[in-house]
């Protein structure tokens, strides 16, 4: 992983092929496919804690809420597709 990542609880979708997508505990979402980590292009307002994280479709995951480092929540959304790895 490109970042160290803790208060992962649900910030997880895992794909029916295998692949997963790490989206709470930093700025940005990783997907692991093929045994390795690859960063999501983009990223979100902030570090983020406990979000969720829910596939939605074969290659993309709805990522919702969570706390960033002052402890403000948010009640913003992002969409991460599989097909934007660097």
């Amino acid at each position: 992983m490109a970042a160290s990542r803790y208060k992962l609880e649900g910030g997880i979708a895992i794909f029916p092929d295998g692949r997963l997508i790490v989206a709470s505990g930093a700025a940005f979402a990783e997907v692991l496919a093929d045994g390795a980590f690859k960063r999501l292009d983009g990223n979100f307002d902030a570090s983020r804690e406990f979000m969720t994280a829910t596939a939605i479709s074969s290659d993309e995951a709805l990522i919702a809420g969570g706390y960033d480092q002052d402890i403000r929540t948010t009640r913003r959304t992002w969409f991460a597709s599989l097909a934007t790895s660097t």
